[in-house]
């Protein structure tokens, strides 16, 4: 299916999609990061913290994009 067909059958009404708005700032994919939300999953992000310092390797593996050629070496 060509972009223009796909385009034109997925027609996104603008108040069906609801956007992260923070200060009247728009929020990049509207992720919204409230305090509640960080405080319930605190164990998780330290966890996962303690991981990718040990591993930065997988870390930059895992945020990197598919056409870099950046890479870490385990010494």
């Amino acid at each position: 299916m060509s972009k223009k067909i796909f385009k034109e059958r997925v027609k996104l009404d603008s108040s069906i999609l609801k956007r992260g708005e923070r200060e009247g700032i728009e929020i990049d994919k509207g992720a919204v990061l409230t305090t509640p939300y960080l405080e319930a999953h605190e164990d998780l992000f330290r966890r996962y913290c303690e991981f990718f310092t040990a591993y930065p390797d997988i870390f930059l593996d895992l945020i990197k994009p598919d056409s870099s050629n950046f890479t870490l070496f385990f010494y």
